[in-house]
Formats: structure tokens, C-alpha cells, sequence
């Protein structure tokens, strides 16, 4: 897997990474490197509206949202996964 840069999360973000790109950027997401820093850039956003750190609980029921989430998107076709994520194709 090609390294995941700051760069190449920006465009996929912008929807201006083509469907390889996006690819690896949803492979790499699915790690735990990747899982972490979602979970990093979360914090960071959330903390922008409060002065003091939001710390997100691990409940049995967000946990089971996200693997509703990772189970639609992991059943997606690779093939289709920038149109159905509303990203570029290049």
C-alpha cells in the first residue's frame, strides 16, 4: 500500500482523488493506524467547539453503529465506492 499522506487525505476529503487513490485511502481507513487517526481528527474537530477536551465514550452502541457503517461500506464494490462516498474520479 502506498504511504497515506496528509495531501492525499485532503483531496480525497475534497472529492479530488481519483478511484485508485480513494481506494487506498478507504483500505488504509480500515486499519488501525487509520482508525486511530479518525478517531484523532474527531477530537480535534469536536474540540473546536468547546473549550475543554471531548472525551468520546466506547459504547456497545456507537461501537455497533460503526460496524453498521464499515459493513455498507465494505459491502460496496471497490469499483463503486467513489460514487457511492461522493468522491472525484480524478
Amino acid at each position: 500500500m502506498n504511504k497515506i499522506t496528509p495531501q492525499l487525505l485532503d483531496r480525497y476529503v475534497r472529492g479530488q482523488c481519483s478511484a485508485e487513490e480513494a481506494g487506498q485511502v478507504l483500505d488504509w481507513l480500515a486499519t488501525p493506524e487509520g482508525e486511530q487517526y479518525l478517531a484523532d481528527q474527531l477530537q480535534k474537530d469536536l474540540s473546536q467547539f468547546t473549550h475543554e477536551p471531548v472525551i468520546l465514550p466506547e459504547t456497545p452502541h456507537a461501537t455497533h453503529q460503526l460496524n453498521q457503517i464499515r459493513e455498507k461500506i465494505m459491502g460496496v464494490p471497490k469499483s463503486l465506492l467513489p460514487a457511492f462516498l461522493g468522491v472525484g474520479t480524478g
